[in-house]
């Protein structure tokens, strides 16, 4: 059977619910781009890697930890 990937954009987000726990979110998520977005959304603890780009501009705005 073939499985239809999905996007990075929408599947990390899926890979978590599949692989770690389907309901539980994690605790913590680390990104730096804004392919990183659902699965920072979704993380109790978001965490953002700073570059200069468009997902840092949104961490500041929202206080998301910067490293």
């Amino acid at each position: 059977t073939l499985i239809r990937p999905t996007t990075t954009f929408a599947g990390k987000v899926w890979c978590i619910k599949k692989s770690i726990h389907p309901t539980q979110k994690p605790l913590l998520a680390v990104g730096d781009s804004s392919n990183d977005l659902p699965m920072l959304e979704y993380a109790t603890i978001p965490v953002v890697v700073k570059r200069g780009n468009a997902l840092e501009q949104l961490a500041r705005q929202r206080k998301w930890f910067l490293i």
